[in-house]
């Protein structure tokens, strides 16, 4: 009878310590207290809505309606969603194209989905904008800046939430979306899933004309990856998967061939507004002067001093990358973060007649420097980037 009790005392002590070490292991998981995990990038989410409120009721705009995140071309991917492209002989300027087949069809073709469940087609647009702009502070923060043990990573998480023009984040415009996909495919970069990163950035140009950059960076990173593999299979893996990149594109593409009977009616919309190639410097520098003339419009000066901000980020980070690569303490994912940033701060500056402070929102992803900075300068460039977003 004592033997039997003992039995049944270490039975039962193993089986509690089993219990034990599953539970030890449950609360590892990286899905536990997912509330708690989620708290930073939710509050940074709700923190730039604060500002943006308090500016908006500053000015005597209507927070809460949803026209005050309809302007300019946000009635043209509404349009698209609810009647389709159209292209056709501008009236003003003969030999010129018109028509709204000058925008891509990512944006449009999920909002028309919720238009045809019955969303009011402008309110659908914002809720689409501000789902995908916290979807990227959730992604950015769980990924990427949760495993860092500086401090810094608040302060990049800030960086993010603010972003280089980033009202554009929350407005009927495809910026938050194009933002999500291109941070989903530095993510797969990162983890070497040269499919996955390939469809990230074709999903990216799918929504945006200059996110279709993200392929020169697929490409050279495919092939700079470290790793045991020869050059030819680099080779093929850098062409399959920015090639995929390009694709969405040529996706574009095909919608407007679907729709106009044209496959090039993007390009025939667009060129009235005579874009052309020039050297980033030829834009950038009317830009940054337009911060400083006293006789500059409102918006000019707005829309320089943007340019400075940027202009001082994409710069600082850039010699701070340069420095830390001499001390031997950057790697090859930082120069790979860095190439990011100088394409999509430079490719924009070759186009005239541009928005740039609309591109200007894919530089989101430099917070994934911002976080290996030193505190004062990462601070001080989120400070620039918080104080334009007003």
């Amino acid at each position: 009878m004592a033997e039997l009790i003992a039995d049944t005392a270490a039975t039962t002590r193993t089986r509690v310590a089993r219990v034990r070490g599953w539970w030890r292991i449950a609360r590892q998981r990286p899905g536990r207290d997912w509330v708690a995990e989620l708290g930073p990038p939710v509050l940074a989410f709700l923190g730039v809505t604060l500002v943006l409120w308090v500016a908006a009721k500053a000015q005597g705009s209507a927070f809460a309606s949803s026209r005050t995140w309809y302007h300019y071309d946000s009635g043209l991917y509404v349009q698209i969603a609810t009647h389709g492209y159209t292209l056709f002989k501008c009236t003003a300027q003969p030999g010129a194209w018109c028509g709204n087949a000058g925008w891509f069809p990512g944006f449009p073709a999920l909002l028309a989905l919720l238009v045809d469940l019955g969303a009011p087609a402008i309110a659908a647009g914002v809720v689409i904008s501000w789902l995908f702009a916290l979807a990227t502070l959730i992604l950015l923060w769980k990924c990427f800046l949760s495993h860092a043990d500086s401090p810094v990573r608040y302060v990049a998480l800030a960086f993010a939430a603010f972003d280089p023009g980033g009202i554009y984040m929350r407005a009927v415009f495809p910026m938050s979306m194009t933002v999500f996909f291109l941070l989903v495919c530095l993510l797969m970069l990162e983890r070497r899933h040269w499919l996955w990163a390939g469809l990230a950035g074709g999903a990216a140009a799918f929504d945006y004309a200059t996110a279709v950059a993200i392929a020169p960076v697929i490409a050279i990173w495919a092939l700079a990856a470290p790793g045991p593999e020869l050059l030819p299979r680099r080779v093929l893996r850098a062409i399959g998967s920015a090639g995929l990149a390009v694709a969405g594109l040529l996706a574009a593409l095909g919608v407007f061939w679907a729709e106009t009977g044209r496959w090039n009616s993007y390009f025939m919309v667009q060129a009235k507004y005579q874009h052309g190639l020039h050297f980033p410097w030829v834009q950038l520098w009317p830009q940054i002067e337009s911060a400083f003339r006293p006789t500059a419009t409102r918006v000019s000066a707005i829309q320089g001093a943007e340019a400075v901000v940027v202009t001082a980020i994409c710069l600082s980070l850039l010699i701070a990358v340069a420095i830390r690569t001499a001390r031997g303490f950057a790697d090859r994912w930082e120069h790979l973060l860095m190439l990011f940033v100088l394409v999509f701060w430079l490719f924009p500056l070759t186009q005239a007649n541009v928005s740039y402070w609309r591109s200007d929102t894919l530089l989101l992803p430099a917070a994934l420097l911002i976080v290996r900075m030193r505190g004062w300068l990462a601070a001080s460039l989120t400070t620039g980037v918080v104080a334009m977003l007003p």
